[in-house]
């Protein structure tokens, strides 16, 4: 028989009812789901508790991650909190042990602690263990972007046949419990943002999904996202509600027309941007030249430049991928053309999506910019017609 990969098994912990049909929960009541954790609370004991997957898993070439919301008290001296892999009478974890960050295994009856370091709870906010042809890596994140390893060994033991546990527990009697929580167990933070979609067809803006910080100056008509500027040296748009994650993701949308292209100083844009607005990734129409940037640390850079084209850039995408983040155009939605690519240059999991359009300076007019289509890609038969 042949298990699943380790990645396929997910859960958010959203329901506060833990899901019988993924986890065994041998902890009984110290085991609660609630709050939109997973919340595990020890007693003085020396003792432990958990969840453990009802199915068993394939660990190689996946992964298992989940986020330590908090691990408890961590001057409790035998107290831990681990994610967990049983293999048969063998395991390995990675978790809190005390004030330490830790990576455990127990093969062939020896205990082994391969790896520790002192617990960070700003650095220490996601652990993972994954395999990758034939080597496992125990891993730590602030964020689930960017990943730091702990530890990396030979795999230790055959790891298609797992079962995956969380638990917590003390090695000795302690002075008092304490509760630990985990969540988002193989899920990102945010959902992708490809997700995000709107074809702008039924002339309202959707104010379940978009901020319209435009005022009057923003109208979805024509079936068309409309934003149109004044002469003042000022800015309009809309930026989605929620936060999106663009790792392995897109963003991309339909440049109707992004309005006067002689106007020195307008601007017209798809931009994603962190919660705080001070790191960015940009693509732009600036005057007359179709752009890439990013700002970082509230500084901008402009990347790429070339004269912009209705003809041929009418399709505007941003997508990451394996650690590259891409600017790409289009003429049809199906075939693209890479305009640039870089290194991720901010944190993409966390990021809000918006339209925007204004003058640096003052213009002799206004003009109007229209988008169409986020996220909705074209097939051939669409486009016979249009």
């Amino acid at each position: 028989m042949v298990n699943p990969k380790s990645w396929t098994l997910t859960d958010n912990f959203n329901d506060n009812s833990i899901d019988i049909t993924k986890w065994n929960n041998w902890g009984g009541v110290q085991v609660v789901e609630t709050n939109q954790d997973l919340e595990l609370t020890t007693t003085t004991a020396a003792s432990y508790w958990g969840i453990t997957s009802v199915n068993q898993y394939d660990l190689t070439n996946s992964y298992v991650f989940v986020k330590m919301v908090d691990p408890g008290n961590t001057s409790l001296t035998s107290h831990f909190c681990t994610l967990k892999l049983d293999i048969g009478s063998d395991y390995t974890e990675i978790g809190i042990n005390g004030d330490y960050l830790v990576v455990n295994k127990y093969v062939s009856g020896i205990w082994t602690q391969t790896a520790s370091a002192i617990y960070n709870s700003s650095v220490h906010k996601w652990i993972r263990i994954r395999e990758s042809y034939g080597t496992v890596y125990w891993d730590y994140s602030a964020n689930t972007q960017t990943w730091t390893n702990l530890w990396s060994e030979a795999d230790p033991v055959i790891l298609t046949s797992i079962y995956i546990t969380l638990i917590v527990g003390n090695n000795s009697i302690e002075a008092s419990g304490t509760t630990s929580k985990f969540d988002n167990f193989n899920v990102y933070p945010n959902p992708k943002t490809e997700t995000l979609i709107d074809s702008f067809n039924d002339n309202s803006l959707d104010l379940g999904k978009w901020n319209n910080w435009g005022g009057i100056q923003v109208v979805e008509t024509n079936q068309e996202l409309e934003l149109t500027t004044t002469t003042a040296a000022s800015y309009f748009g809309i930026n989605s509600i929620n936060q999106y994650d663009l790792t392995s993701s897109y963003v991309l949308v339909r440049l109707i027309d992004p309005g006067n292209t002689s106007l020195a100083s307008h601007d017209c844009e798809l931009q994603c941007s962190d919660i705080g607005g001070n790191n960015k990734i940009h693509f732009q129409v600036y005057a007359d030249w179709l752009v890439a940037a990013h700002t970082i640390s509230s500084v901008y850079t402009g990347l790429a430049y070339i004269t912009y084209d209705p003809a041929i850039h009418k399709w505007l995408r941003m997508r990451e991928n394996s650690g590259n983040t891409y600017w790409d155009y289009s003429i049809d939605s199906l075939t693209w053309t890479n305009f640039w690519v870089e290194a991720d240059p901010i944190i993409l999991t966390e990021l809000t999506v918006y339209f925007i359009v204004g003058n640096s300076s003052i213009e002799v007019s206004g003009t109007t910019s229209k988008f169409d289509d986020l996220n909705i890609i074209y097939t051939p038969l669409q486009w016979i017609g249009s």
